[in-house]
């Protein structure tokens, strides 16, 4: 469907400019060039992010001037192609998505918006002399706005199981050198708190990062429905997350040691071979399967 082309051309065009605003911050803000750089992409990210949430949920007709809501897909595909749409101006879309209060966003995030608008407007119309205060905040304001802002308009609900998320997007070189940057790592951390609760451990970069589907946001592994690892309770804090080697179980007699991705507490895991169910050990719950009995089959 047309909407869907244009959805996806909105949405690619705001990983290109988020791509190039992330490698002027990892090269450095101190340099003018990289400053400038960094703003004015992250703002056109802002800007296409925008609309593309806006196609995605409430149609394209919404970011569009002078065309009717029963367009057919076919005009509509028409004035695509032969380049005839004309787009809303930009704090049309802002104030649109603010009447919605689609992602619950505070009066601090529009207000970032709005700053990093004027600062990409001076940017590239004219100049702009920042102040002392702007250039000692300037990289704290970029990365909140990539966590907050640009991190809820391009990632999915959080109620997706398989959510995709902004960091799925970035280059993974350049994500490597952002994850460096203890600005980031910092505020990342907040977000994560502040979203899921207390999180857990990645079992690969041991970084608390670790999301309840299953994601590290630092080294953007995923291991839900893996066929590398499984998971079992565990019986310390009893979170789901006891991670092992689902590969190799079974050449170690289908017993391996297991690592709980929340407390760090091991434990001893069994995956019966007649059901293949995955079960703590150190339960000690009779019921369960063991090397002896299998539940299901006995």
């Amino acid at each position: 469907m047309i909407k869907d082309e244009i959805y996806s051309s909105i949405f690619l065009n705001a990983t290109v400019f988020l791509n190039s605003s992330i490698k002027s911050v990892n090269s450095g803000l101190n340099y003018y060039k990289n400053k400038v750089l960094s703003i004015v992409n992250l703002q056109m990210a802002l800007e296409l992010a925008i609309k593309a949430k806006i196609v995605s949920d409430y149609g394209v007709v919404n970011i569009l001037q002078n065309v009717n809501s029963d367009i057919t897909d076919n005009e509509l595909e028409e004035m695509y192609y032969s380049n005839k749409l004309i787009v809303r101006e930009f704090d049309n879309l802002k104030n649109f998505l603010k009447s919605k209060n689609r992602f619950n966003f505070d009066k601090p995030e529009y207000l970032y918006i709005e700053r990093f608008q004027k600062w990409r407007n001076k940017l590239v119309h004219f100049n702009y002399s920042f102040s002392d205060e702007e250039n000692s905040q300037i990289e704290k304001d970029i990365i909140h706005v990539l966590v907050y802002i640009l991190g809820v308009l391009m990632s999915d609900d959080v109620n997706d199981d398989d959510r995709t998320y902004m960091q799925d997007h970035i280059d993974m070189d350049e994500y490597g050198k952002l994850m460096k940057n203890a600005i980031y790592f910092d505020t990342l951390s907040d977000m994560i708190d502040s979203e899921y609760g207390d999180p857990y451990y990645c079992p690969i970069c041991d970084r608390k990062l670790l999301t309840p589907n299953k994601k590290c946001l630092g080294c953007l592994l995923s291991f839900k429905d893996s066929p590398c690892y499984g998971f079992v309770k565990c019986t310390y804090c009893h979170e789901d997350m006891v991670i092992y080697d689902k590969a190799n179980i079974k050449y170690n007699k289908n017993m391996i040691r297991g690592l709980c991705l929340y407390c760090k507490n091991y434990t001893t895991v069994y995956e019966c071979p007649k059901c293949g169910i995955a079960v703590n050990m150190e339960s000690f719950d009779k019921t369960d399967c063991s090397p002896e009995y299998c539940k299901w089959r006995e």
